[in-house]
């Protein structure tokens, strides 16, 4: 659970409010203009400057933020709140780009907008980038609310990277970026956001 109840500082790292209380989504805008190397110019969401040197540590790196930046782009032109979470978030916050070693970044949708992003990705995300659904998850008691999405690189055309006595490439192979739906719920000090689509939340 991600207690909303203060709000921070978002361009220092932890955007996380956009479009709950008014917030913006900062940190993946300036990650996203990482990829091309403007962060330290690029004017943020916020108005706020991105100040931290970009570093972008290999191939992998990039390649994650590759997917990540078209992503964004998707969801911020059908003006659909998100945010970056986990090991993206603490990227933004550290070195302003995905952490070294990263395979993967990290979104954090609101449950009631999970729908219209998934329909936005598949219709807008360029022709190499795909949506894919992880299994739904189950546990003894109850189910997840909803089955989790990732956007991963297509196959090319006339290869595979399995051959055909393997199974199906899973959805959470990396590299991707994983999209996590957070449902809002009451706290004690405000909101909490809490991940939908895990079965014992």
């Amino acid at each position: 659970r991600l207690d909303l109840g203060a709000r921070g500082d978002a361009c220092r790292g932890m955007a996380l409010l956009w479009g709950l209380f008014g917030g913006s989504l900062v940190a993946a805008s300036c990650l996203r203009a990482s990829v091309s190397a403007e962060a330290a110019t690029s004017t943020c969401r916020s108005t706020m400057r991105c100040e931290a040197p970009v570093v972008i540590a290999g191939p992998m790196e990039k390649n994650v933020l590759s997917i990540l930046a078209a992503v964004v782009d998707v969801l911020e032109a059908a003006e659909l709140p998100h945010f970056l979470d986990y090991g993206s978030a603490l990227g933004a916050w550290r070195v302003r780009a995905v952490l070294p070693g990263d395979a993967d970044a990290d979104i954090g949708i609101i449950l009631g907008d999970y729908v219209q992003a998934a329909e936005v990705l598949r219709a807008r995300l360029p022709a190499w980038l795909e949506v894919c659904e992880m299994p739904l998850e189950v546990g003894p008691n109850e189910s997840a609310a909803v089955r989790q999405l990732a956007v991963r690189r297509r196959e090319q055309p006339g290869y595979s990277s399995i051959s055909a006595s393997s199974p199906p490439r899973a959805c959470h192979e990396k590299p991707n970026v994983d999209l996590y739906p957070y449902a809002l719920q009451p706290g004690p000090a405000g909101a909490l956001l809490e991940r939908a689509d895990l079965a014992d939340r």
